[in-house]
């Protein structure tokens, strides 16, 4: 039942990642065109990304139970927390995302692959870890601490792209 509640939760989880997801896309596909309008445009899709997975996380525990409800009443309740739990990882996520798009407008990709595949190991430990000591609960927790350590490290970049002055070459 673990499995096939960890499978409905994610996949509920992960329509509240689409967006802001979507955005960090289009934020690469507009910067790596325009690098100097890359603060402008980050401004504009980080915050939406964080307010999206923001709204997400108050939203889901009160909606939760009824969309679950369509996949059972035993998914309903055994995804329920796990889903919740899932869907706070929005906001790291959002930070991720991000971290890996002004890398990559940056020409940084070879810095950022280190963090990335570092993070990506650390989720899997601390998920199996958690999944040993807690079940699906421990597992959901231990990626979400993950993803929050992974956003720490990562924020900085983020950040400074944020406050980057670099003007557009024909305002300068």
């Amino acid at each position: 039942m673990d499995n096939a509640s960890f499978y409905v939760a994610w996949t509920v989880a992960t329509l509240a990642f689409v967006l802001p997801g979507a955005l960090a896309t289009v934020l690469y596909a507009v910067g790596a065109r325009e690098p100097a309008l890359l603060a402008q445009r980050l401004r504009m899709t980080f915050w939406s990304s964080i307010f999206i997975s923001v709204i997400a996380g108050l939203v889901t525990p009160v909606v939760a139970r009824p969309v679950l409800m369509v996949f059972g009443a035993q998914y309903a309740q055994a995804a329920f927390s796990p889903l919740v739990i899932l869907v706070l990882s929005g906001v790291p996520v959002a930070v991720r995302n991000h971290y890996i798009a002004v890398r990559r407008i940056r020409g940084q990709v070879k810095r950022a692959l280190p963090v990335v595949w570092i993070g990506t190991g650390i989720e899997l430990a601390l998920a199996l870890i958690g999944a040993e000591f807690g079940g699906l609960h421990g597992l959901c927790l231990g990626w979400l601490l993950a993803v929050v350590a992974e956003a720490i490290v990562m924020l900085p970049v983020v950040v400074a792209a944020l406050h980057s002055t670099q003007r557009p070459a024909a305002a300068r």
